[in-house]
């Protein structure tokens, strides 16, 4: 089940993955991201939490997807909070597959995420 959320006085975005099973769930994820951006000011952070995540069907390149999606929403910094599972699926990446690319953090917990991006004032 997954979660987006913002806080505005952060100007930032939270996404919530989890277990997606269906295609549906994928397009909800992406209405739902675009709805909430809205409230964001260019320059927006985000933290995309990853623990646990998983996506059913390997024909679909969710992920590419979702960059797209911050990308053309104006994301300037994305960090990812991933756990034993995803860390290796995720941990090397250093910027997004979309281009012109967006940089990318990887760390282990939310409060990890949030003590990052307050230092880097986002």
């Amino acid at each position: 089940m997954f979660q987006v959320k913002i806080d505005t006085k952060k100007n930032r975005l939270y996404l919530f993955l989890g277990e997606i099973e269906e295609k549906k769930e994928f397009s909800n994820v992406i209405c739902e991201t675009e709805r909430l951006v809205r409230f964001l000011k260019q320059g927006f952070s985000c933290i995309s939490d990853l623990r646990g995540f998983t996506f059913r069907d390997p024909d679909h390149d969710f992920m590419q997807c979702v960059q797209e999606t911050l990308w053309d929403t104006g994301v300037k910094l994305v960090v990812r909070i991933v756990d034993e599972s995803s860390i290796k699926v995720f941990s090397h990446e250093k910027k997004s597959v979309t281009w012109p690319a967006y940089k990318l953090k990887t760390v282990l917990s939310m409060d990890e995420a949030e003590q990052f991006l307050e230092e880097k004032n986002l």
